[in-house]
């Protein structure tokens, strides 16, 4: 049991360690302006997915060591458990950010869904065009197609100049 113990805490020093590099990367990327949304997603989910293995090994230590022990354990465990989210939620914050100065950057952006580009672009406000009703009556119809010949290209301005379409 003891020796169990022992190999138990080792495992959980070693992931230990292992966060405290990957905080530390992630201390010299979250505020580096040229630093792409990619690797801190990437840095996220090892943080979160390092997290949730330690948790496990803290459990495990948890239900062999001697009751005595078992208080001051609790509050080591909570104290990294507490800096891990701390992390997260500082790496999480900037990734929000992140997406947004990426989305608010161009009028129009491509992304890539499988193996195709997509064109997403924002809203534009277009001026209302009034189109009269058309009731299919042959005869009206070379009136009827006169009044779209033409259609308004300087609404702004509220200039009436027309440009013939083609």
């Amino acid at each position: 049991m003891a020796q169990d113990l022992e190999r138990i805490k080792r495992r959980r020093e070693t992931m230990r360690t292992s966060i405290d590099k990957l905080i530390l990367k992630i201390e010299e990327n979250i505020n580096n302006d040229d630093v792409s949304l990619d690797l801190l997603e990437e840095l996220h989910e090892q943080l979160s997915e390092k997290f949730s293995a330690l948790q496990k090994l803290d459990l495990e230590v948890q239900n062999v060591i001697k009751l005595k022990d078992i208080e001051e354990e609790i509050n080591t465990a909570e104290e990294f458990s507490d800096k891990i989210i701390s992390w997260r939620c500082r790496l999480g914050k900037r990734i929000k950010f992140w997406n947004k100065q990426e989305f608010g950057k161009e009028n129009i952006t491509e992304k890539k869904i499988g193996h195709s580009l997509v064109a997403s672009q924002q809203n534009i406000k277009l001026p209302k065009l009034s189109i009269l009703p058309y009731f299919g009556d042959s005869a009206k119809w070379d009136n009827q197609h006169t009044n779209y010949a033409y259609i308004p290209f300087n609404h702004f301005k509220n200039e009436h100049i027309l440009q013939k379409k083609m």
